[in-house]
């Protein structure tokens, strides 16, 4: 049995380091206050392990691509499990988006977590910001939740889910699909790790179960199965546009990743929708929309564009852009609470619709990614004693508690002090030494004012390779050179 020295030791491993730098407690204290930051000097892999605590509340962190989005994710994945990936779809050519199911899966827990949390984190880009939606209040009120004893019409469930999206099977194979067999109806909601199977009494719900699609046995007995919509179904021009953004609470936290890369895609996104709006207008046009939307807040050159495509449509067929622009969103993030990283300290332009000077805080930083010793064992060496002179808090992350006891106890035999939190290689008092905690970080940093280093396997061994593997590849030579 652990006691709770060891308890604390083994929690300790998965606590995000960032949390106990002065750089992280001077920035929520500004957050807290309301002020609007602007960072230089962060490099890459840090910048997600600053915004992570956040997600105790709720937080939206805007990437520069989708490939960003999920290197973040994966970052914040070491410490956390309440960080969503909402994935953007192409305006353009989305319906004919081979990862349509998987968006639309992805979007749709993201929303629900929104609904249904206290808190979490959303990584997303700025292009899937811009996007116009129906509101918050709308996506709720188009919820339903089916539980034993009501009294529906097995006709009026019918129309429902018709209604939401689904489509009807001859057998539920896959999400979004419902089947009929007299009295039985099951079901796949998107947010559904496995199908349910609703029986009927007459007109009243007598049971809902879980079951297995492979084997169709039934998994779990409940009371209630809440359904989410199996499709996005856009907003009405009839109605106020919304964004992403509406579904988070006001006091949540924006971070943005390197802002001038921001807009700069966003720009690209609007440019290109809309020069593809203007050679397919009328119909084909209305095909890709779907939706009348207002002009209010487009950029100039999105403005222009727009009248073009009104003087080539003509009246009878107007369409307007589904899409908001960058600088309105900005306006509007500007209002909230928000925290802008920068490497080389670009991007403050990019941001002026949303800079309030009496609210906003400058500062630089000198942050380092750390070089790759896997071919240069003796640099590490003499790094880490370097470190150890200068009073360096020096942390090695690997992917699992067994790799990471094997690891230090590998660097101990290479005369390296370390140490993984457990009671059999705790440092003697006063003694320096690598902290070898558990977690997957894809790069390590490190950060000069904090007299922090964190490094990964990555820079020791290489992306690709393993303590096993290099074990292996050792015998192989030993093996070769004896023949």
């Amino acid at each position: 049995m652990l006691n709770n020295n060891e308890i604390n030791r083994e929690e300790s491993t998965y606590t995000n380091p960032i949390e106990e730098t002065l750089l992280f407690q001077s920035m929520r204290g500004s957050l807290g206050s309301g002020k609007q930051l602007f960072y230089t000097g962060i490099v890459d892999s840090l910048k997600p392990l600053l915004a992570l605590p956040f997600a105790k509340n709720w937080a939206l962190y805007l990437c520069k691509s989708e490939e960003r989005a999920k290197e973040v994710l994966q970052d914040c994945k070491a410490f956390s499990e309440n960080v969503y990936f909402y994935p953007p779809k192409d305006y353009l050519f989305y319906k004919a988006d081979t990862r349509g199911h998987y968006i639309l899966r992805e979007r749709g827990e993201c929303l629900r977590h929104l609904l249904e949390d206290s808190g979490g984190m959303i990584v997303t880009t700025f292009p899937a910001l811009m996007e116009k939606m129906e509101g918050k209040n709308a996506f709720r009120g188009s919820l339903f939740t089916v539980k034993v004893g009501m009294s529906i019409e097995l006709s009026d469930l019918q129309d429902k889910l018709s209604e939401m999206g689904y489509k009807r099977a001859e057998q539920v194979e896959m999400r979004g699909e419902y089947s009929i067999r007299g009295g039985i109806v099951d079901l796949f909601s998107n947010q559904m790790e496995d199908p349910v199977r609703i029986e009927f009494f007459g007109e009243e719900v007598d049971s809902i179960r879980s079951f297995s699609l492979e084997s169709q046995r039934s998994l779990e007995q409940i009371t209630e199965a809440k359904l989410y919509p199996a499709g996005e179904r856009g907003f009405s021009s009839s109605l106020k546009a919304f964004s992403l953004l509406d579904y988070f609470p006001k006091e949540a936290v924006i971070f943005l990743d390197e802002p001038q890369r921001l807009l700069e895609e966003a720009e690209r996104v609007e440019e290109e929708f809309l020069n593809f709006f203007a050679a397919g207008t009328g119909t084909a046009a209305k095909s890709i929309l779907g939706v009348n939307t207002d002009s209010k807040g487009l950029s100039g050159t999105a403005l222009k564009r727009e009248s073009e495509v009104k003087r080539q449509a003509g009246e009878d067929e107007e369409e307007h852009i589904a899409l908001f622009s960058p600088e309105t969103l900005l306006t509007e993030i500007g209002g909230r609470v928000f925290a802008a990283f920068s490497t080389l300290g670009t991007g403050m332009d990019s941001l002026s619709p949303a800079i309030d000077s009496g609210r906003l805080i400058e500062k630089t930083f000198t942050t380092k990614e750390i070089p790759a010793y896997g071919k240069h064992p003796g640099l590490f060496q003499e790094d880490i004693k370097r470190l150890f002179k200068e009073k360096y808090r020096v942390l090695l992350y690997s992917p699992s508690a067994l790799r990471a006891s094997r690891l230090a106890e590998k660097l101990r035999e290479e005369g390296i002090s370390a140490y993984c939190p457990d009671v059999f290689s705790i440092p003697k008092e006063g003694e320096k030494s690598i902290q070898v905690c558990t977690g997957f970080l894809r790069h390590g940093f490190s950060m000069e004012e904090e007299k922090l280093f964190i490094l990964t396997e990555a820079e020791l061994f290489g992306q690709s390779l393993s303590l096993k593997k290099k074990k292996r590849k050792r015998r192989r030579k030993v093996c070769a050179s004896a023949l």
